[in-house]
């Protein structure tokens, strides 16, 4: 063992994983942040240069706008003016008035700084009228071109400033017009209009101004046109005005609401488009910025990070390896310990490393100690049920100090203090009987656990299993508590059948003071519980309740119920036989426990008797199976049942044969479309349909057998596997997803049951069916 210590210590495996895992660790986050700081970088460079662009374009929208402002004012200064109007609207005017008004515009125009001249169109008479500018002789043009542009364009917005080209003194010139007429949106042929003109200067002016003032040399800002006519035009070079004409007139387009930011490739050149929409009618204030330029200074910034990368990365593997030796301290310690103390010889103790070494002993350690407390606290729990029982078996037997002691030791939730009560509980179903040990002995821990964790919530509880099918619970129940404790003991039966789907039957002893007293309470809640025959699966029966039939020494039958069941089969009427023996039964219920048994029994003998003597004297015998009714009627548990299933019996003997044919038909019938439409139900099964229809379940068993030659359960399954075959053919549906559609809980029994019907598994017969569709 020590030289295999020795071994593993001076190979220092974990040692060398931990050197290797810093290292790695510490490249990682090296190499990750100098990409986030880069990419961060770039990031940050794009945003400002996006910022800045944003602030320069504003700017000019704002000024656009401000102009837009002032020339909206003074058109409708002029277009509300008294002597303007008769120009506009009169049809004939005297030479004179139209000399002063074109004085007053002309006068107005050389007052304005940024006014080209104002034009009054007359439409009732097709005059044009104008103010700052002379439309004869040369200009003569510009006159026709406002003449033909109103005539002809349907299109002009009212009150909007609109790009224009004209010809003035033999020279091509741009203004920006502005148009004021009565209706209300677009202008209409042959109406009157009055038409600011804007010189276009003062906006080409500003755009070289703000060029100039660019601390970036490689950035500019022009207004473009979705022509993409552009001013100023002398920013680039013609090939490269020519493709970023195309390309920023594609961006403008998408969204003229919001602000646009792009990159292009322009020849080999990488620019960043910014584009925003002005009040000018499909005009776009554009700034192009070169990339080169913008990250220029960011190769500096990334030939410095890897420098101080790699020197981190030299100063992270000295600072590895000293992290690396202090981590690996307290295992290098650890091992010289167990050089010294060893515990026994541990498997392949060579191939491991340090870390894998000490947690295989330490966890060899622990199970040692966890199997020895598991053992004693099987002991101590053996001990303290094994007192129980005899406490409540044999309490005389125990006297109060002993149980003081086995309190106070074990420990046990009683305190004997005040009084005590019991209660026993059983689980009900004909179905239990028939589980495995196996599975009883889960379903009683279950329930024991339930019960005495719900009483336990208000009282001292200890809960035992006494190992003849009854769990009892002993309780220290206050004076005046008894109606809360029922509430306890329903609510336990309401879980249990909440979650396990299964019935459970309670009896409460009366009270008692003295311990001594805990086996006669224990006879007693045992006796109660047997009238569960009367009171039926899932009752919650008192002793005091059961006073009357316990002390009941009655044992006689009355003869004329009996004589009335006799005659009514004699003769045939079905429904009186049925009242009669509901009679009977009825009867039965103020009985002693014994003698209910006893009185149930006789009643069958008195069946078969009245059989016989019908069939001797018949030439076709009644045909009815009593040989195995005296088996069935002791698997029953309540007197409901054992009713059921005489009135089956019943019906065969006073039902005409053909009738009977036609019932079971019928009978028949109802089952297979009841599983027909519950299929998907896990707990469809016998017992569920022969309580819907109240009936025995051996009774519809049997006919259902007789008439189908299989049993209720394998039609159930035939059913089921049917739909399972359906579902594997038309739906992509999972294995377990189908399984669960057709009723099975659990998938190796699904399985099974598939492969025994078929020959093969849900997945090989999917596969196979695919495999022969193809």
């Amino acid at each position: 063992m020590k030289i295999g210590i020795d071994r593993i210590y001076k190979t220092k495996t974990y040692f060398q994983r931990i050197l290797l895992s810093v290292l790695l660790v510490t490249f990682f986050f090296l190499i990750v942040s100098s990409f986030v700081l880069l990419t961060n970088s770039e990031k940050t460079v794009v945003a400002l240069q996006q910022e800045s662009s944003m602030k320069m374009l504003s700017q000019i929208q704002f000024n656009i706008k401000s102009m837009d402002g002032m020339v909206r004012d003074l058109t409708n200064q002029v277009y509300n003016d008294n002597t303007v109007i008769p120009l506009l609207f009169q049809k004939y005017n005297e030479r004179f008035d139209i000399l002063k008004t074109q004085w007053k515009l002309d006068s107005m125009v050389s007052s304005t700084s940024y006014l080209h001249s104002i034009l009054v169109y007359n439409g009732g008479a097709d005059q044009l009228y104008a103010g700052g500018i002379y439309l004869g002789g040369d200009n003569s043009g510009i006159k026709d071109h406002f003449l033909d542009y109103l005539k002809s364009d349907g299109s002009i917005r009212k009150m909007q400033l609109t790009p224009m080209q004209i010809v003035e003194n033999g020279k091509q010139k741009d203004i920006f017009s502005f148009f004021m007429f009565d209706s209300l949106d677009y202008y209409h042929i042959g109406e009157s209009a009055l038409i600011i003109n804007v010189k276009a200067e003062w906006l080409l002016d500003n755009l070289n101004y703000i060029n100039l003032l660019s601390a970036k040399p490689n950035e500019h800002i022009f207004m473009m046109d979705r022509q993409g006519k552009m001013y100023p035009s002398d920013l680039l070079a013609e090939d490269e005005m020519q493709e970023l004409r195309s390309r920023v007139s594609l961006l403008g387009s998408e969204d003229a609401a919001s602000l646009q930011y792009q990159t292009l490739v322009i020849g080999n050149k990488k620019y960043m488009a910014t584009v925003i929409q002005t009040n000018l009618k499909d005009w776009f204030a554009v700034s192009v910025g070169s990339y080169k330029e913008m990250f220029g200074k960011l190769t500096k910034l990334r030939q410095t990070t890897i420098l101080l990368t790699l020197l981190f990365i030299v100063l992270s593997i000295v600072a590895s390896f000293m992290i690396s030796r202090k981590l690996y301290k307290p295992i290098e310690d650890t091992l010289r310990v167990m050089k010294r103390h060893t515990f026994g010889q541990p498997p392949d103790r060579d191939k491991r490393d340090e870390l894998t070494f000490i947690s295989d002993e330490y966890r060899r350690v622990v199970d040692h100690l966890n199997q020895a407390m598991t053992e004693r606290h099987q002991k101590q729990d053996m001990i303290k049920f094994g007192f129980l029982r005899k406490l409540i078996s044999d309490s005389l037997s125990i006297r109060e100090e002993e149980l003081r002691e086995a309190i106070s030791e074990y420990p046990l939730k009683i305190d004997i203090s005040g009084s005590l009560i019991l209660c026993a509980i059983q689980i009900d179903g004909e179905s239990y009987q028939h589980y495995t040990p196996k599975e009883k002995q889960v379903y009683e821990f279950a329930v024991s656990n339930i019960a005495e964790e719900i009483v336990s919530s208000r009282y001292p509880c200890e809960a035992v299993d006494m190992r003849n099918g009854s769990l009892i619970l002993v309780i220290s129940l206050p004076e005046h508590h008894a109606e809360l404790l029922k509430a306890l003991i329903k609510d336990v039966q309401k879980t249990v059948e909440e979650y396990y789907k299964i019935s459970i039957s309670a009896s409460i002893s009366d009270p008692f003071i003295s311990h001594t007293e805990t086996t006669a309470q224990y006879n007693l809640v045992l006796q109660v519980m047997m009238y569960r025959i009367v009171y039926g699966k899932g009752c919650l029966i008192l002793a005091e309740m059961m006073r009357t039939h316990i002390n009941n020494e009655d044992t006689q039958i009355p003869y004329e119920l009996e004589r009335g069941l006799v005659e009514a089969i004699r003769l045939g009427e079905a429904d009186k036989a049925e009242e009669s023996l509901r009679s009977l039964f009825q009867y039965f219920t103020r009985f002693q426990y014994d003698q209910i048994i006893y009185s149930v029994l006789h009643t069958v003998v008195l069946l078969k008797n009245t059989l016989r003597e019908m069939n001797y004297n018949r030439l076709i015998p009644v045909s009815a199976d009593l040989h195995s009714i005296n088996q069935l009627i002791f698997k029953k548990e309540t007197l409901d049942e054992m009713l059921l299933l005489l009135l089956d019996i019943l019906n065969e003997i006073t039902a005409p044969q053909i009738v009977e044919v036609n019932r079971h038909d019928t009978l028949i019938d109802t089952i297979k479309h009841m599983v027909e439409e519950s299929y998907m139900d896990e707990n469809v099964s016998l017992q569920g349909i022969s309580s819907i229809l109240k009936m025995s379940p051996e009774y519809i068993g049997r006919i259902f057998k007789k008439s189908e030659s299989l049993s209720v359960a394998d039609y159930i399954h035939e059913i089921r596997l049917s739909h399972a075959i359906h579902l594997l053919e038309n739906k992509d549906y999972s294995i377990h997803l189908i399984m669960q559609k057709v009723g099975y809980g659990n998938q190796s029994y699904f399985f099974r049951l598939f492969k025994k019907k078929f020959g093969t598994t849900p997945k090989e017969y999917r596969l196979k069916k695919m495999i022969y569709t193809q």
